[in-house]
């Protein structure tokens, strides 16, 4: 069954590409661009979505781990949550910005 959210980004990602050709129509160079930079946010988006589980993972088997101190007191508060997952899309994002400037140049 497909997720919702793979829904939204598939139909957010073909609204931007309609309007990236109605807007770059007389531009088939911009429109390119454009183009490949929407594939690389698409597959950008699903390879971030493949590695949070596993790098979640390893942080929890490291011990890299907080509790959510405002849930303090509840069954919820004390779940192991692990830290630092924003590094996952932060690393993805720089990695796909610095190949879309190399092969777009």
């Amino acid at each position: 069954m497909i997720k919702l959210e793979t829904l939204f980004t598939s139909l957010t990602v073909i609204i931007y590409s309609y309007g990236g050709y109605t807007f770059y129509n007389n531009q088939p160079s911009k429109f390119r661009h454009f183009s490949i930079y929407i594939l690389f946010s698409f597959v950008s988006y699903f390879f971030t979505l493949y590695m949070i589980p596993k790098v979640k993972e390893m942080t929890l088997k490291r011990g890299i781990k907080g509790k959510d101190i405002n849930k303090k007191g509840t069954k919820e508060g004390e779940v192991d949550i692990p830290e630092a997952l924003g590094i996952v899309p932060a690393t993805i994002f720089s990695v796909f910005c610095m190949i879309g400037i190399a092969f777009l140049r």
